[in-house]
């Protein structure tokens, strides 16, 4: 019925230096993030209580376009990792995995989303809180 595909993705953890200036504006971006993804999880509630269908990517990048600080493509990246979670848990519900839930938890901070322009580009005029 399904077909699984495992993708091993390898991730090295690098260290390294800079200022403190540069490390607040990664954590705001980080905080921004998780800004995006709860208002993600809401939004998806929300219409799904109102139409009974899931949201779309294009409704997410309709409802939050220009509400946000940061760069619009790692806007998407936030999009896309809430997508992938919402469809991976379905496809886990359809396997027969009974204990696996859909999205729910709202984030303090979330990780800028690699693949995408990075969110780095806060403007040093804009505060966060």
């Amino acid at each position: 019925m399904f077909e699984v595909v495992v993708k091993i993705i390898r991730v090295l953890k690098t260290k390294f230096r800079t200022s403190q200036i540069n490390i607040d504006r990664l954590i705001a971006c980080n905080r921004t993030s998780a800004q995006v993804w709860n208002n993600c999880l809401s939004l998806a509630k929300e219409h799904f209580q109102q139409t009974g269908h899931w949201i779309t990517r294009g409704t997410l990048h309709l409802a939050t376009k220009g509400q946000y600080p940061i760069h619009s493509q790692s806007i998407q990246g936030v999009f896309e990792k809430y997508l992938n979670a919402r469809d991976n848990a379905h496809k886990a519900k359809l396997l027969g995995f009974t204990k696996i839930r859909y999205p729910y938890k709202p984030k303090k901070h979330f990780s800028i989303p690699s693949g995408k322009k990075m969110a780095f580009g806060l403007a040093k005029t804009e505060r966060l809180s």
